[in-house]
């Protein structure tokens, strides 16, 4: 064999005819993988060369572009250029929101030819009213009016100015603006707009509806603008939110959908106001409203034990006392009904003001260790120190507490060699804690 016949080719084919072997589906993989790297790259935190960056932001992938956009650590050069030759509104629109954004980047794209981009820039939270005057002087109310709408979506989780908002709140549709988080709009600005909506067409119904979303998301659904709403447009909807009460024969079923939107918003007694129909709406829903307090979440769950169950795999962020988990766990173990759908991660995944070694040891007191799927889960648990694991039922602790050397040299402490035999051989079929076959090995001995 010579070294001339090691080469993958044969060398008396025509020497740089290789494409078959350089554009083999290997190389496609490579550059995927690379990618991938270089995604991973962009979005760590930490600090890249001058080259790298330049790299990155040059890209001809966009995901990779996106993200380059969204570090903090640009070097403003290199930002701006990077801004004046993007062609993407979507990279263009991470630029926006980028807090670390400079002041040229800024102002190149508030003068964007792109409508999008530089009414985005003119309603971000980096412009000032000047910046906001200008965007509006250069693009006609119309024009605006349309490219907010095209942008729904983006502005709906967008930071925005102060006059930004005002703006929006003046031209914006209101099947727009009831999706928009404001923060510093002006209550008498709001009435303004208020005032200014026709109830008397068509489409005075969901006017309604959007103004009322939009309300109770913004305003805790502030009665001094509910009452002025009643004033003008007499609806079932506007009884429940106002007096408290449901004439379920007056709501047609077509609103039932809007009363589950409204839920995520209101207060706890607006909700209970609606207890009536509230059979019909999805605890989901419910459940996802930011407004409810532990205390809400109990009333809740007392008044509909079965949406427990919808509770525990909620995304629930407010933080319950340790009693109120004990009450849900007590309910599941309790459960008439054969419990399938029970999922001991949701139930420890809920937020808890106390530490967890204080939940552990509440369940302990509880006896609700008898279980031996919770007692399995505990002991497991990361977060399960010795002293709880000591007073879970022995068989389940030594075959799966998380942490067995320090309970092997817990239970050897001060144990002669007969006494962990009698320990050995009871283990396997005793009925109780480690604490308390420690305690009658050390107290008794071995015996044969």
């Amino acid at each position: 064999m010579t070294i001339l016949s090691c080469f993958p080719f044969p060398l008396n084919d025509p020497p740089y005819n290789t494409s078959k072997y350089i554009f083999s589906p290997y190389s496609s993989n490579m550059s995927f993988h690379l990618d991938s790297q270089l995604l991973d790259l962009v979005h760590s935190s930490k600090p890249l060369s001058k080259d790298v960056n330049r790299f990155l932001a040059s890209s001809s992938v966009k995901d990779i572009r996106l993200a380059w956009a969204e570090r903090r650590d640009h070097a403003p050069e290199l930002e701006l250029e990077r801004v004046r030759l993007e062609q993407e509104s979507d990279v263009l629109i991470a630029f926006i929101k980028n807090p670390k954004l400079t002041r040229k980047s800024y102002s190149y794209l508030l003068k964007s030819k792109n409508k999008s981009i530089s009414i985005l820039a003119g309603l971000s939270i980096k412009a000032n009213p000047k910046d906001t005057q200008f965007m509006l002087k250069h693009i006609s109310i119309p024009v605006f009016k349309k490219f907010v709408s095209l942008n729904m979506e983006t502005l709906a989780d967008f930071s925005l100015s102060q006059a930004g908002e005002s703006l929006l709140l003046h031209y914006g549709e209101l099947r727009i603006l009831h999706k928009i988080n404001f923060s510093s709009i002006n209550l008498n600005e709001l009435l303004k707009r208020v005032r200014s909506v026709n109830f008397d067409n068509s489409k005075g119904e969901r006017n309604l509806v959007y103004l009322l979303l939009l309300i109770a998301r913004n305003f805790s659904s502030n009665s001094e603008l509910l009452t002025l709403i009643n004033n003008r447009y007499n609806h079932p909807l506007l009884d429940v939110l106002i007096k408290g009460s449901y004439p379920q024969d007056k709501i047609p079923s077509k609103l039932k959908v809007d009363i589950e939107e409204l839920t995520r918003y209101l207060s706890f007694d607006q909700i209970l106001s609606l207890i009536p129909s509230l059979e019909s709406i999805p605890f989901e829903v419910i459940y996802s409203n930011k407004n409810l307090s532990s205390n809400d979440y109990i009333s809740l769950l007392l008044l509909y034990p079965k949406s427990i169950y919808t509770f525990i795999t909620a995304d629930i962020k407010t933080p319950l006392e340790v009693k109120d988990a004990i009450f849900i766990i007590t309910y599941l173990l309790n459960d008439s009904e054969p419990n399938k759908i029970l999922d001991l991660y949701h139930i420890f995944n809920l937020p808890i003001l106390q530490d967890r070694d204080t939940f552990y040891q509440a369940i302990v007191d509880k006896n609700c260790f008898n279980n031996k799927r919770l007692a399995q889960y505990i002991a497991k648990s990361q977060d399960c120190s010795l002293q709880i694991a000591l007073q879970l039922d022995a068989g389940i602790s030594i075959s799966a507490y998380h942490n067995q050397q320090e309970l092997i040299e817990f239970m050897l402490k001060d144990m002669n060699y007969r006494d962990f035999e009698a320990f050995r051989v009871m283990a396997s079929e005793f009925d109780g804690t480690i604490n308390d076959l420690i305690n009658i090995v050390r107290n008794f001995g071995f015996y044969e």
